[in-house]
C-alpha cells in the first residue's frame, strides 16, 4: 500500500472499542482508585480525560487509546493529524536541528565519549547526525513513521521501525540511548525504560530523555498518555533503575526563558536503588499548571502583538 492510501485507510475517528482504562499508575503502581480528575480536553477525535495519581503526582490519560490503535496511528496518519502533512516539513527540520544541537550540548557537559548511540523516535535523523559529528559515534535509529524513516535512510542512517526489529547482536552495546519526546507516548513507560537498561545499554551506559513540561507546555493531546513534571520524571527514571545525572527545564528551540520541556540525563545502575520521594501535593501541582498556562497565554498574546509572522515562524524563511 502506498503512503497516501495508507493514510486514507486509517480508521479515524475512533470508536468506543478502541479505548481502555488505565488500571495502575505506571510509576508507583497505585490503583485506579487513587486517580483524581485533573483535566478534560476536547479534541476533534475525542474528549480526552486526564487524571492525577494522588500517590506520586503523575498526570495520565485514562481512558486512553489501545496500543494497537496507537501503533497504526504512528505508522500512518500521526503526522498528518498533528502537523497537516505526511512528509517532514520545513518546521520539522528547523525544530529537530536546533533540538539536536541542544541535546548534544547538554550531553557533552557530562560525557566525553560515546561509541555507540541508539535514538528511539529518531524522526529524520538530526540527533544521530549531530552525535556522530560531535563524538564520531555509530548511530542507530527507531522510527515508526514510514516517510520519516525513509528520509533518515536516504541520509545514510541505519533505522528500523520498532525496537523489536533491532538485531540481537546489538544488545547491551549502546553507550547512550535517547528518547526525545517519546516517553509521553508510551503505554508502559517504566517497563520500557527498564528493558532499555537491561537489554540495550552497556554497563554504566546513559539515557537521554526529553518530555513536554506539564507546568510550561500545553501537553495534552490524543497520543500523549502522560504529562511529566521534574518530580515525576525523576521518579520514573528511578523506578526503571536509573540515577539522574542532570535534569532541568528549558525552552529550546522556541524560547530562551519559558520552560516548555524537561530534559534529563541518567546513568544505568547495576544494582538499582529504590529512592524515597516526598508525597505529591495535588493542590500545588494544579496551581503550578494553572500558573504555567496563564503565563503561556500572556506571553503568546504579547509576542503576537509585538513580533512579525516571520519572527514568529522562522522555519518559513528560505
Amino acid at each position: 500500500m502506498n503512503q497516501t492510501a495508507m493514510v486514507d485507510a486509517f480508521p479515524l475517528p475512533v470508536v468506543p472499542e478502541d479505548w481502555e482504562e488505565v488500571l495502575r499508575c505506571p510509576i508507583c503502581s497505585g490503583a485506579a482508585s487513587s486517580f483524581k480528575r485533573f483535566a478534560q480536553v476536547p479534541t476533534e477525535l475525542a474528549n480526552l480525560v486526564y487524571k492525577i495519581c494522588e500517590r506520586c503526582g503523575l498526570v495520565l490519560q485514562t481512558p486512553r487509546l489501545r496500543e494497537s490503535w496507537l501503533r497504526r496511528f504512528y505508522e500512518g496518519s500521526y503526522h498528518v493529524h498533528m502537523h497537516g502533512q505526511h512528509e517532514p516539513s520545513g518546521k520539522t527540520e528547523w525544530v529537530e536541528t536546533r533540538r539536536a544541537i541542544q541535546h548534544a550540548t547538554f550531553v557533552r557537559h557530562h560525557l566525553s565519549s560515546i561509541r555507540k548511540h541508539l535514538d528511539i523516535g529518531s524522526s529524520t535523523g538530526k540527533l544521530m547526525d549531530v552525535m556522530a559529528y560531535q563524538y564520531g559515534s555509530e548511530s542507530y535509529g527507531i522510527e515508526p513513521a514510514s516517510a520519516f524513516r525513509q528520509r533518515s535512510r536516504q541520509a545514510g542512517h541505519q533505522v528500523v521501525a520498532r525496537l523489536a526489529e533491532l538485531d540481537d547482536r546489538h544488545k547491551n552495546s549502546y553507550d547512550l540511548v535517547s528518547l526525545s519526546h517519546v516517553l509521553e507516548h508510551l503505554p508502559e513507560p517504566t517497563e520500557t525504560l527498564r528493558r532499555i537498561r537491561e537489554e540495550w545499554l552497556v554497563d554504566g551506559g546513559h539515557l537521554l530523555v526529553e518530555v513536554p513540561n506539564l507546568f510550561g507546555h500545553l501537553s495534552f493531546e490524543i497520543s500523549h498518555l502522560a504529562a511529566y513534571t521534574r518530580d515525576t520524571l525523576s521518579r520514573i527514571l528511578s523506578a526503571a533503575g536509573f540515577a539522574v545525572v542532570d535534569l532541568h527545564a528549558h525552552g529550546v528551540p522556541y524560547s530562551r526563558h519559558l520552560p516548555f520541556f524537561i530534559q534529563a540525563l541518567a546513568s544505568a545502575e547495576t544494582k538499582p536503588t529504590q529512592r524515597s520521594y516526598p508525597a505529591a501535593s495535588l493542590r500545588a501541582i494544579r496551581f503550578r499548571r494553572w500558573m504555567g498556562m496563564m503565563t503561556l497565554r500572556l506571553v503568546w498574546w504579547g509576542t503576537s502583538q509585538l513580533l512579525s509572522r516571520d519572527q514568529l515562524e522562522p522555519w518559513g524563511q528560505a
